[in-house]
């Protein structure tokens, strides 16, 4: 079994991830009463949100309940619509129509390019690319300037990132 440390202001909340390769195969993994639930991806693409993913394994996608279960259903909707054209915009489509008022981060990872599209808060307009092949991250789009930061072992902070580019909306 596989479990995951408590945090004393969410002493419920326990392992919940997905984990996914570059072939495509992809699973959930939840911390259950001292079991692990595995649901694996059954269609061409798999979501989870904050409700338990394993409680809902025989359900239909619209048939979920919980905290996360209506943007659970609206991404399902999106992603089964689009998915014969579905790339990076429409990823950034499906965050956006499912996003929270709360949202910190969104992130895109493309495995075969190895390289991850970032936005922050909601406005999913300003985007960055970090590729970690070359250790650089790049604004992507909704910025003036297109310039490439080479990672260095300094940490880079969001606010520094942000005023580093000039915004044109």
């Amino acid at each position: 079994m596989i479990s995951y440390p408590r945090n004393p202001l969410f002493p419920d909340l326990g392992l919940h991830t997905l984990i996914a390769d570059k072939t495509g195969d992809a699973f959930i993994l939840e911390e259950r009463n001292n079991t692990n639930i595995v649901s694996p991806c059954q269609n061409d693409f798999i979501i989870m949100t904050n409700f338990p993913n394993g409680d809902f394994k025989e359900a239909n996608y619209n048939e979920v309940s919980g905290r996360g279960a209506d943007r659970y259903i609206c991404a399902h909707e999106y992603i089964h619509n689009n998915i014969h054209s579905f790339g990076i915009n429409e990823a950034f489509e499906v965050l956006s129509k499912t996003s929270r008022t709360d949202t910190l981060c969104s992130i895109v990872y493309e495995p075969l390019k190895n390289e991850i599209s970032i936005s922050f808060k909601k406005d999913l307009s300003k985007r960055w690319k970090i590729s970690i092949i070359e250790k650089t991250i790049q604004s992507m789009e909704g910025f003036l300037s297109n310039n490439k930061i080479q990672f260095t072992n300094e940490e880079i902070f969001v606010k520094d990132l942000i005023s580093l580019y000039k915004c044109d909306r």
